[in-house]
């Protein structure tokens, strides 16, 4: 089956939970990069360094270690029957280098496909989020326009554990990759403690008439919190949240080495929470902590992270500091520039 220009086709068998072609999210990924570089024939013509090289997402952190992925991805899903791979003549290959011209043909599935449009995989910046938005379209489809789920079978679907899969969803949620309808309380059917309803989910916002009595009651929460903070940021923490915020994001630099925060971006972190003790965070403030505990919570066991947070803390603790960015902060807002423009 050739594919429409500018789509993408996922068989729903990939992303269903418990079939045999059940695939995982790095697989997925290749699976659509394959998908997109298609031709309107019904095949693509690459290598492996090929699809290591044009990926946004980076496979592996380096170039070595990123062709033995892509080969061993490749593998899994021609072993899944996900994929054909044969030479430029048509002759199967079981394997090949990472230089080898490879032609990728895709068996038709039975149980039905959707189609993502090439511009939304572009524009991901992470696998997981391509996957999550792929599964919410494949349930939709199935029935009323959105995709009932507890975390326990999103966890199902992505293969991983339930903490995981909340994590990875509610950062697709807050990206606005999906968007999320918080199930109700109801009666149980035997008079007993109120049922949750399943949440769900949709690719475009629900409407008001839609959103459910929870999801208004959290919309109103977080408005009223907003509206009664009286505490605001200046400019120059505004720019320390948005520079340190941006370390803290950064996992790879452009020659994909990795990139570690320094004792500086912790000391400003941990000032900020010694400034909100007793105080609730605004909106900005929230947002850069949570982007700092998540990052530092893939960090734990690293031992470079163990001993800059330590100097960090043991500096704030006994006051020995000094910002290295004031004069930089200085210079910026004298520029006369708005945030927006220096960033």
């Amino acid at each position: 089956m050739r594919r429409e220009d500018n789509f993408i086709m996922i068989y729903n068998d990939l992303i269903t939970e418990d079939e045999d072609k059940h695939l995982s999210i790095e697989e997925l990924y290749l699976y659509g990069l394959l998908r997109k570089k298609e031709t309107l024939e019904g095949f693509s013509e690459t290598s492996i360094s090929f699809l290591g090289q044009t990926s946004k997402i980076p496979f592996a952190s380096d170039t070595q270690r990123t062709n033995k992925k892509v080969k061993g991805l490749l593998l899994t899903l021609k072993s899944k029957g996900c994929i054909n791979i044969s030479d430029a003549d048509g002759t199967v290959l079981e394997d090949f280098k990472p230089s080898d011209f490879i032609k990728v043909t895709f068996p038709i599935l039975e149980g039905g496909f959707s189609q993502i449009p090439v511009v939304n995989f572009n524009s991901y910046n992470s696998m997981s989020d391509f996957y999550i938005y792929c599964g919410v379209v494949r349930w939709k489809n199935s029935g009323k326009g959105y995709f009932n789920s507890s975390y326990g079978r999103w966890a199902k679907i992505l293969q991983l554990s339930e903490r995981h899969a909340v994590d990875l969803v509610k950062n697709a949620v807050d990206n606005k990759i999906i968007y999320k309808n918080i199930g109700d309380y109801v009666d149980s059917e035997s008079g007993g403690q109120k049922q949750q309803k399943l949440n769900q989910y949709s690719t475009t916002p629900f409407n008001n008439n839609e959103k459910s009595v929870q999801t208004k009651k959290q919309e109103s929460d977080i408005a009223n919190e907003e509206f009664h903070s009286n505490r605001v940021n200046s400019e120059n923490e505004m720019i320390q949240m948005a520079i340190v915020g941006k370390v803290f994001k950064t996992y790879k630099d452009d020659k994909k080495r990795n990139v570690y925060p320094s004792v500086d971006d912790y000391i400003f972190y941990l000032l900020l929470l010694k400034k909100l003790e007793g105080q609730q965070p605004n909106k900005s403030e929230k947002n850069f902590i949570d982007t700092v505990n998540i990052r530092m919570d893939r960090m734990k066991k690293n031992k470079k992270f163990i001993s800059t947070f330590k100097k960090a803390k043991e500096m704030v603790d006994s006051q020995i500091y000094t910002s290295t960015r004031d004069s930089f902060l200085d210079e910026l807002l004298s520029s006369g520039k708005s945030i927006k423009e220096i960033f």
